[in-house]
């Protein structure tokens, strides 16, 4: 027989082992019941009141509205948003689920990304959706997103109600992009290389550069007027000036005003292609070194029709804007001939 003392100990370990279990099981069912809710309860119902759209961290902002059934960037001149991208974020709020409460402690929301939007140092995106009246629909600030996690989706991010102290582990797939470009049809023109005959820099204080196919089977360009004496550092620095509108795609968007082309540095450029389209480029850098084009299209005379139709849809989705561009997209339209060439050897002193 077990002495009285081990029995005691046994009875205490079994009573504490039943217990264990139950909490474990009663934390699982509950964990279970939350992970099924919702964070914004029948919002699917809502959606078709959905008019506007707010995303903002702490530098950026992206203001998203309905304006005769076609979503529009409202804080870029009301640029067409891709309506595809819209309807993809409005549904991923939708349906995303609570799957874990992660903490009340406030010094702990930085970890996950999603302390107030207005603190200092922030790293959090807060997501408004409002109704045509401007009444608030659905309000929640996004944080980082959750590595490896289990879940239908397999996608998890980090949440909080702006009212609410708790931050949660949500399952679901939510994108509140704060790039333009990323809620827009990216595409400004595209031109290949190939089809490219000449392209022309104008600098206000340098020679014009001017660069032609060298001809044949070769696929290289030459420089015209070409200074003697001198030798090119790369040939790829000219070649590459006949890729500056092949799959060009704009980073941001600002409406167009004539005080654009009268400011002090701007770069004029002009690409003729092989079959006589004509492309206008007025580029300039701006004091945050931001590179900014606009573009216009025209044709040589006596073109085929398709040409001048091609250059009549390019004005009318280009004429009215001027887009943000990617660097070395602007390099390739702006080149100096001093760009391109070997550094002048100095002379020595005999």
């Amino acid at each position: 027989m077990l002495p009285k003392t081990n029995l005691v100990f046994w009875l205490l370990t079994l009573l504490v082992l039943v217990g264990a279990i139950l909490s474990i099981s009663e934390r699982s069912r509950v964990t279970e019941e939350v992970s099924l809710q919702k964070v914004f309860k029948d919002l699917e119902n809502k959606l078709q009141d959905v008019h506007k759209i707010s995303i903002k961290n702490r530098e950026k902002v992206i203001d998203l509205s309905l304006k005769d059934k076609e979503w529009v960037l409202t804080n870029r001149n009301n640029f067409i948003a891709s309506q595809e991208v819209v309807k993809g974020l409005l549904l991923g709020m939708s349906e995303l689920k609570l799957k874990e409460a992660k903490t009340s402690r406030e010094g702990l929301l930085p970890r996950l990304h999603v302390e107030d939007v207005s603190k200092k140092d922030s790293k959090s995106i807060l997501l408004v959706l409002r109704d045509q009246k401007n009444k608030v629909i659905a309000e929640l600030i996004i944080g980082k997103e959750a590595e490896q996690m289990a879940g239908v989706t397999g996608i998890g991010r980090y949440v909080r109600k702006p009212d609410e102290k708790t931050a949660w582990l949500a399952e679901g797939n939510i994108d509140a992009f704060l790039d333009v470009n990323k809620w827009v049809n990216p595409k400004v023109i595209n031109i290949p290389k190939e089809r490219i005959k000449q392209v022309t820099v104008i600098h206000k204080n340098a020679p014009t550069m001017t660069v032609v196919p060298v001809g044949g089977a070769s696929k290289e360009f030459r420089i015209l007027n070409f200074p003697a004496g001198r030798e090119i550092e790369y040939q790829s620095d000219i070649d590459n000036m006949a890729e500056g509108l092949e799959d060009l795609e704009l980073e941001d968007v600002k409406q167009f005003s004539t005080e654009f082309l009268d400011k002090k540095g701007n770069i004029n450029s002009q690409y003729n292609t092989k079959d006589g389209l004509v492309i206008n480029v007025t580029a300039f850098e701006d004091k945050d070194g931001v590179f900014w084009g606009h573009f216009s299209a025209g044709a040589k005379d006596n073109v085929a029709k398709s040409v001048l139709d091609e250059a009549e849809g390019i004005n009318s989705r280009v004429r009215k804007w001027v887009y943000s561009l990617p660097a070395h997209k602007y390099r390739y339209m702006t080149r100096k001939v001093e760009d391109v060439l070997k550094p002048l050897k100095k002379k020595t002193a005999k």
